[in-house]
């Protein structure tokens, strides 16, 4: 076993322990001041009861070291109190002060549970907590206590051994029995509103907080289940009776309020634990781990699957360690790490372990060489994803064009061009000068070569086939029209995204170009996700700059290689545009 597993067991146990160990000392103290009191009790219960007691009272000292948990530790270390208080008002308490006290605040000490419970690691209370709250104090305090005090003479009442009630006016046995029977019967309700109230805040809390503080909720709705099973046992009746059932549930009580104790260290665990995987994270990232390594390495020295390392690039706008964009997650709890002013990462975790602003820094400052090295490579990839998206627009905005100019030719000069040469032709028929009609047909000549060379120079451009048909079309086309032979071994029928067809068609316009008068071969493939180009021809393009330039600006890969037969060039454009 690792010594932080035996640090977090020993952490576990030392609120209730303390507790038990002062429970003992006032369990031998009692026994020894008077022997004859303890005959016939069990021993075990009354350890256990007085342990929980000192647990609540030590938790709650505790709770005030912490500035966010003041509230709930002075509630927790009055319950303590209250829970001793209860056995006061008996046949033994010699102080007037003591059985007076213990008479009014006999009930009480449930309703700080309550309050504590509301109160840890919370700020505020909702209308339903309020309201349990409420009639919990109303009828333990005023009711059962203050009330039922007022009118509660032991003497005139058959306890002769008991103290002086200080707080009676008048001996009203049926009043005393009425206000016990209100106050029993308002228990089982105010303690039902502080189950749910409790039961929502942890039904609402987000997943980190409610790892962290399910020990502490979940056990003071055991203690408050069991509270309002002994009163609803004491229904009809002005007081508790005392048998095997109810005997039962003070235990469960006094076991769940242990429970309760020892919930209040867990944060304290959990965050010395947290820092001893920061102390083995300084060891983790001594090398510098690969791209995206820092987010899985940090992930796992603090147990969070759900740990991601953002990266902002401007105000609005995040990328991960890839350079990818990125939004963080509402959902998660983020933590910025700042320097000079400027954030420079989001660390977005699941768990709320970085809270604390001095584990951030501890794990920021753990982290730092490897956090500015990925940070300096995530910024490089964002800015050359913006530049080949930039260099993306460009090309798609030149190949629409050359649509455009390629549709304008056609349908402005081409026609007109076409409209000149019937003309022509017309009127070399009418002619009545041979002369006159060898001149017209000499023009129509010409009218209809400045036509081809129109339409060459549009298919240069843009084919329109390529545009109507696709690809197959278009590369048949370009084998028609070429001075060289071409040979197409093979051609995809199906559509591509128009910049896919545009650059695959220039990439063979440009090879069939430049070929020198040899032979060319020509394949094209669908491969599912990816458009594979092959040529063989006699001898290298004259431009290949230009040739990786447009298949890179659609992140597609180009090879030029020499082959016994000539040269090879092979390309990979990716179809998902």
């Amino acid at each position: 076993m690792t010594a932080r597993r035996w640090f977090a067991r020993i952490v576990l146990v030392t609120v209730p322990a303390a507790g038990v160990v002062v429970g003992l000392t006032t369990l031998r103290l009692a026994r020894r001041a008077d022997t004859a009191s303890w005959a016939g009790r069990d021993v075990f219960a009354d350890f256990l009861l007085l342990s929980a007691g000192w647990s609540l009272m030590i938790a709650g000292l505790f709770l005030l070291r912490r500035a966010t948990d003041r509230a709930a530790g002075v509630l927790l270390t009055a319950a303590g109190f209250a829970w001793f208080v209860a056995d006061w008002d008996n046949q033994f308490a010699d102080s007037p002060i003591a059985f007076t006290t213990g008479l009014v605040g006999a009930a009480v000490c449930p309703v700080l549970v309550g309050h504590a419970v509301l109160r840890y690691r919370s700020q505020s209370i909702d209308r339903l907590g309020r309201l349990g709250l409420a009639l919990g104090y109303f009828g333990t305090v005023v009711i059962g206590g203050l009330l039922a005090a007022l009118f509660f003479d032991p003497a005139a009442q058959g306890c002769s051994t008991c103290a002086a009630n200080l707080l009676a006016v008048q001996s009203i046995p049926s009043a005393v029995e009425a206000l016990g029977r209100a106050a029993v019967l308002l228990g089982p309700l105010w303690c039902g509103l502080l189950i749910v109230a409790v039961g929502w805040q942890l039904a609402v809390a987000s997943p980190a907080r409610r790892r962290r503080d399910a020990p502490v909720l979940a056990s003071g709705i055991g203690y408050l289940t069991a509270v309002a099973a002994t009163d609803l046992l004491a229904l009809g009746s002005s007081f508790v009776p005392i048998n095997p059932e109810t005997q039962l549930l003070w235990l469960v009580q006094g076991g769940c309020l242990l429970l309760l104790a020892a919930g209040t260290g867990w944060p304290s665990i959990q965050r010395r634990l947290t820092r001893a995987r920061v102390a083995r994270l300084v060891v983790d990232i001594a090398a510098v781990p690969p791209v995206g390594g820092l987010s899985t390495m940090l992930a796992r020295s603090l147990r969070d699957p759900s740990f991601l390392v953002l990266y902002p690039t401007t105000e609005n706008s995040m990328v991960d360690s890839s350079g990818r964009p990125a939004t963080p997650d509402d959902g998660q709890s983020h933590t910025q790490v700042v320097r000079s002013g400027e954030t420079v990462a989001v660390l977005e975790h699941g768990q709320r372990l970085l809270d604390d602003p001095a584990l951030a820094a501890e794990v920021t400052a753990a982290a730092r060489l490897a956090l500015d090295n990925e940070r300096l490579q995530a910024l490089t990839r964002a800015q050359l994803a913006d530049l080949r998206a930039s260099r993306a627009r460009i090309v798609l905005t030149g190949d629409a064009e050359r649509r455009r100019l390629e549709r304008d030719l056609h349908d402005g000069a081409q026609q007109q061009l076409v409209s000149l040469s019937l003309a022509f032709a017309v009127a070399a028929i009418r002619a009545a000068d041979p002369a006159a009609a060898a001149r017209l047909n000499n023009a129509r000549s010409q009218v209809a070569a400045a036509l081809a060379e129109l339409r060459v120079l549009a298919r240069g451009i843009y084919p329109a086939e390529l545009a109507d048909e696709g690809l197959a079309a278009a590369l048949q086309t370009l084998a028609e029209g070429s001075a060289v032979p071409v040979t197409i071994a093979a051609a995809p029928t199906r559509r591509y995204p128009h910049a896919v067809e545009a650059a695959a068609y220039q990439l063979l316009s440009w090879v069939v170009k430049d070929s020198s008068g040899g032979p060319v071969r020509i394949a094209a493939t669908d491969d599912g996700d990816q458009l594979r180009i092959e040529a063989a021809l006699w001898q290298a393009p004259a431009e290949p700059a230009a040739l990786e330039d447009r298949v890179g600006a659609i992140g597609g890969e180009l090879l030029i290689s020499r082959t016994p037969g000539g040269v090879s060039v092979r390309a990979v454009l990716p179809c998902g545009w």
